[in-house]
């Protein structure tokens, strides 16, 4: 199927844009109120002076929102770009001089778009929302979720004398989209909405659109002649043939001054009346969506993404991800990290945020001293027994400067001394035997605070009989780079993880942990308690995950 072009730049979609009804002289989704008013600023990467609406204190092109006006006067436009919320890199390291900044807006999570209503927003306008939510979701893989504590999110109200229009993209935080009146209270011009706010811009002004189009500025709006500017290549993406009948595409009468066409088409077999259609999303519209939001239509199960496939830090430094999640329940989701290579990362090296949102810090700690790579893989789990997999590779730098400042621990291997301090993430040598201690501050990594040794002995100090303080400090030692603890007796935990060879203690009997993927025994495959337990989880009858492959038991 031929892929329509789609415009997944920078811009914040503001009013559905001229194109509703066909042969209309005047259809543009955003209103020219009392409240606009008219301001020019430049773009950032080209000079370009560019008009646009400045509605109380919103910049406005039409129905796509670009910006705060007192910002971009002071500093300009950005660049119409829409980018993956996945990064490539991201380089954490002080090593490496690294351009952090990131795009204003970025594609979707996971498929999946939050939003909220304002409470004031009438019934029939929320029936139009759901409907035109569902124009999308039914053809494709695009979900929309009504948000509980989601940190990004769009929020559905009325401009009152604005009309429609949306951002560009996801822009992070709380976004706008404003359905104000009878005909922004339509299915089809609430998806052409969304689609901007999923980073669609408008057909028309797609660069190849002189093969395919005529523009009359002469018959067009003074205060609209900006809607009709063509971009340049390097500000869309674009896939496919042109698409007459886009629901992103204006109408031929858009924004007339005279009641003169203002777009029409160069082929003799395209009817005008083709254009700015609202009824539905175009077949080039479905093919557009599934390529940038590929997927299956239908429910989102569980899917798990990382902000960055690619995180470089610093020897005995630490670094932060962030994991999103989508799916129908995550209430009660469990992780499962992994790494392939232990002597730089231990899976207890990998953090992560607990909490009820959709969205959580990971925070990579790699074992001291250490550097080179890891691929880090995070199984999630929810309540359901739906799985998925989000991984990363860590590259750990050899500091030359001399470790991460800051992130705890001297960067050596030391003699256990009952009387030294330790921070998270030291290494000591107990018999030969190398333990890393794990600082936790209101259940978030230590850093800085220490303990003193006799606080908490290697040998007996660990995960399942932890040195507390106050209820807000737990310290505990680990076999580093062993990936979980060692293998010592200890009291059965539902909250912990175990791998296979495990010992633990149990009503009075010890038992130890057998685990298998495709056969084998594996020792990179961790189980929680929960999941577990000796009481119920035995040889004859164990724990097997959901593709079988894997299989659990105490014995």
């Amino acid at each position: 199927m031929k892929l329509k072009f789609s415009i997944l730049t920078l811009l914040v979609v503001t009013a559905l844009g001229v194109m509703a009804e066909p042969n209309v002289v005047d259809n543009s989704e955003q209103n020219a109120s009392r409240k606009s008013q008219l301001a020019t600023g430049k773009m950032q990467n080209t000079g370009e002076s560019i008009t646009y609406r400045n509605a109380d204190g919103k910049a406005l092109l039409d129905d796509i929102v670009i910006g705060d006006h007192k910002d971009i006067q002071h500093n300009g436009i950005k660049p119409f770009v829409v980018s993956d919320w996945s990064k490539q890199n991201a380089i954490q390291s002080k090593q490496i001089a690294a351009d952090n900044h990131s795009a204003r807006a970025t594609r979707w999570p996971n498929n999946t778009v939050y939003y909220s209503y304002e409470a004031q927003l009438s019934q029939k306008a929320r029936d139009a929302i759901q409907a035109g939510m569902k124009l999308i979701s039914d053809k494709t893989a695009v979900r929309f979720v009504q948000r509980t504590n989601e940190p990004n999110y769009v929020r559905f109200f009325r401009d009152r004398g604005e009309g429609c229009y949306s951002n560009f993209g996801m822009i992070g935080g709380m976004q706008e989209i404003s359905i104000d009146g009878d005909y922004c209270e339509q299915p089809g011009v609430v998806a052409h909405e969304i689609m901007h706010a999923l980073g669609w811009q408008h057909e028309h002004m797609r660069p190849d659109r002189d093969a395919y189009i005529q523009v009359h500025d002469e018959n067009i709006k003074v205060d609209h002649l900006d809607q009709y500017i063509k971009r340049r290549s390097d500000e869309v993406d674009s896939v496919g043939g042109y698409d007459y009948d886009s629901i992103m595409h204006y109408a031929s009468k858009a924004n007339s001054k005279n009641g003169l066409p203002t777009i029409v088409p160069l082929r003799s077999d395209i009817d005008p009346v083709r254009l700015g259609q609202r009824k539905d999303l175009s077949p080039s519209d479905v093919a557009s969506i599934q390529h940038f939001y590929p997927g299956d239509a239908g429910q989102v199960t569980l899917n798990a993404t990382f902000s960055a496939q690619l995180l470089t830090i610093d020897e005995n430094g630490s670094g932060n991800l962030t994991l999103d999640l989508a799916g129908a329940d995550l209430a009660g989701v469990r992780f499962y990290p992994d790494s392939d290579n232990t002597r730089v990362i231990a899976y207890n090296g990998i953090d992560i945020q607990a909490g009820q949102s959709n969205q959580r810090t990971v925070r990579v700690t790699p074992v001291r001293g250490a550097v080179g790579t890891a691929n880090v893989k995070v199984r999630v789990i929810a309540a359901n027994g739906k799985e998925a997999t989000a991984s990363f590779k860590l590259t750990v730098l050899k500091d030359k400067n001399g470790g991460g400042a800051g992130n705890g621990g001297t960067g050596t291997i030391s003699k256990y001394d009952r009387s030294g301090k330790y921070k998270q993430g030291d290494i000591v040598d107990v018999n030969g035997k190398r333990y890393t201690l794990t600082v936790r501050v209101n259940n978030q990594p230590g850093g800085d605070y220490w303990i003193w040794g006799a606080y908490c002995d290697p040998t007996t100090c660990g995960e399942n009989n932890s040195y507390s303080y106050g209820g807000w400090l737990k310290a505990y030692w680990a076999g580093a780079g062993s990936g979980g603890g060692t293998t010592a007796s200890g009291n059965f935990d539902e909250y912990r993880q175990y791998r296979s060879g495990e010992q633990v203690q149990f009503n009075g009997r010890s038992y130890t942990l057998t685990v298998k993927v495709d056969g084998t025994r594996s020792g990179n495959y961790p189980i929680y308690g929960s999941t577990c337990a000796p009481s119920r989880c035995t040889s004859s009858q164990p724990w097997v995950n959901t593709d079988r492959r894997a299989f659990a038991y105490w014995e």
